[in-house]
């Protein structure tokens, strides 16, 4: 069978089972996670051509294939983004490969991973070499999130800045709207639970804890304390429909802000970036 009218066939099947039992496409994944698997495979075959792909969306395709090697994930990750590896490539471990090219093309998306980060002075925003899995594997939209680097220090671009706050009215319905609840009137602390197990069906596997902000909530990878008097970074460069993968920083004078962990934000996110 042809590949795209086997995907448009599998697309059709499951979007006629989401109306008939009344799921939604995270509920799916978590029902049928080799059909999800399945389609996922298809849709990033048909864009395997295309090299305008963010490191996350490359990222979240690998996430559920396995390999005999585990480099071998890697190898193809950098075929995915470069048409021109790096030449020594043999004397890289291929996730540092990886890395230094998404960072040749001005594309941070990776920092948005799950991974340990490098404890060299300046670097702790950067993954060590390792497991490279994003903080959620869901489809995205982007081709990039850009930044700088200036000495040791990274600069991210396009970013919607947040400090810890009460979620605004406006946050809430759109959040609502997503859950398929507008119509509802749920306590917070159950809409928190819903948001929280659309995302581990989508394959968060983060500490469960969500930082408020006026936008929306984020939910890390690693427990945030308050007396961290943490800052909200959201990329307004890959988009998912319900948020985008975000980090949170700490201040660390005199150097500006600290990388304590990644995460998921669920809420609106503006077009452009906010600071």
């Amino acid at each position: 069978m042809d590949g795209s009218l086997l995907l448009n066939c599998l697309g059709y099947a499951m979007e006629e089972y989401k109306k008939g039992h009344a799921v939604d496409s995270f509920d799916v994944r978590a029902l049928f996670p080799s059909l999800d698997s399945l389609e996922d495979t298809l849709l990033d075959w048909r864009i395997a051509d295309s090299l305008d792909r963010s490191a996350y969306q490359v990222m979240s395709a690998m996430d559920r294939r396995e390999s005999e090697r585990e480099e071998d994930r890697y190898l193809a990750m950098v075929g995915a983004i470069a048409e021109n590896p790096i030449t020594d490539r043999d004397e890289l471990d291929p996730v540092e490969h990886f890395m230094q090219l998404c960072e040749r093309k001005g594309d941070f998306s990776f920092i948005f991973s799950t991974a340990r980060r490098s404890e060299r002075p300046g670097k702790g925003w950067r993954p060590s070499s390792g497991p490279l899995q994003v903080v959620m594997p869901w489809s995205s939209y982007g081709a990039r999130q850009s930044g700088h680097i200036h000495g040791s220090q990274l600069q991210l671009d396009n970013v919607y800045v947040l400090s810890p706050g009460s979620i605004e009215q406006s946050a809430m319905i759109f959040i609502a709207n997503w859950l398929g609840a507008a119509n509802e009137q749920f306590p917070r602390d159950h809409v928190l639970k819903l948001i929280l197990s659309k995302l581990r069906n989508a394959g968060y596997s983060g500490c469960g804890e969500c930082l408020e902000t006026a936008a929306g909530f984020l939910y890390p990878q690693l427990p945030v304390r308050p007396e961290q008097n943490p800052l909200i970074i959201v990329s307004t460069e890959v988009r998912m429909s319900h948020g985008a993968p975000g980090c949170v920083l700490a201040a660390a004078c005199p150097d500006g802000w600290r990388f304590l962990t990644a995460g998921m934000f669920v809420g609106h996110v503006p077009t452009k970036g906010v600071r």
